[in-house]
């Protein structure tokens, strides 16, 4: 059986969900392929699979062991400035983002952006996604100043591109707005807000989930601004939006519900504020998988309105 055959039966346990077969027949059709002298395009396709199925089963050594591997491959047998080994330093890039390893995934990320510029052009999606993720990680890393130059970047690409009323345009300059929200510079968020949300408005006639966060998180800018009533009132029209169109148990109804509830808490409605935390943790608990930084997230809020009761209740 040669190793087409067993890369196409990999395949096909993958979709059934058996691993263990997909990783046994990938490993048999990679012994075929080192056999051969004249198959590394093959062999790269063939470890970039056993790759990912080592980052879906979080079996994350073996992941980065098979895309470095890729990588080089990739190098020798196509030139360090193909496509191909962008899309390789891509992919170990993001599974360093999903291990938390932010200071590790920036210089990968930092490399793949200078072959996808030269190997594709500078306004290619690929090097706008590097763009976005080199200003993800830089955030991540509290290089604000880094990751707004990176954003600013990637949306001019994009409005000359797409023009200015683009949906990846509203989600880049949401990423600016929550930058600038970070280091309070709330004016300048209010505006990169409100243009996002302008343009989410035009383009859905708010039936999408995407207006639903453009206003959970303007509302949150209007809260941090001491403007109570307002957040509270536009947090509650994220939950309707939300709830119609994802459905009660969606991760985004849960982010309405925590950011109401700490609203609530700020304005002393301390027992619909806990039953609003409760109904986003039930969310959450209930999913699959689950998102433990966000559980643990709402049971601090939990935690802290909890201790303000106790407060109050021993004066």
């Amino acid at each position: 059986m040669g190793w087409r055959d067993l890369n196409q039966m990999a395949q096909m346990a993958l979709k059934q969900s058996n691993y263990a077969r997909a990783e046994e027949l990938w490993h048999k059709a990679l012994d075929e392929l080192r056999l051969s002298k004249h198959q590394s395009e093959s062999a790269i396709l063939v470890i970039d699979s056993l790759a990912r199925l080592y980052a879906k089963s979080a079996r994350y050594e073996e992941a980065e062991k098979m895309f470095r591997e890729s990588i080089e491959l990739s190098k020798e047998a196509l030139g360090p400035e193909n496509p191909a080994v962008a899309k390789g330093m891509e992919d170990l890039a993001d599974l360093f983002l999903a291990m938390g390893r932010d200071a590790d995934a920036q210089p990968i990320l930092e490399e793949s952006l200078a072959v996808w510029e030269i190997s594709m052009g500078k306004e290619h999606p690929e090097v706008v996604r590097c763009l976005r993720a080199l200003g993800a990680t830089h955030r991540n890393l509290g290089n604000y100043k880094k990751a707004e130059e990176y954003y600013k970047k990637a949306l001019t690409i994009h409005q000359r591109r797409f023009g200015a009323n683009h949906p990846d345009v509203a989600r880049i300059l949401n990423q600016l707005a929550l930058l600038s929200l970070r280091q309070e510079r709330l004016d300048e968020a209010e505006e990169l807000f409100r243009k996002e949300f302008t343009i989410w408005k035009d383009a859905t006639k708010s039936k999408r989930p995407d207006i639903a966060k453009s206003m959970n998180d303007l509302a949150l800018l209007y809260h941090a601004r001491g403007k109570i009533d307002k957040a509270e009132r536009i947090c509650r029209k994220s939950l309707e939006i939300s709830r119609k169109v994802l459905g009660p148990n969606h991760p985004e109804a849960a982010r309405s519900l925590n950011s109401l509830a700490v609203f609530c808490a700020s304005q002393n409605r301390l027992d619909e504020a806990e039953e609003l935390f409760q109904q986003a943790l039930e969310i959450h608990e209930n999913l699959v998988p689950r998102d433990e930084d966000k559980i643990i997230e709402i049971w601090q809020n939990l935690s802290s309105l909890i201790a303000q009761r106790k407060r109050q209740q021993q004066n």
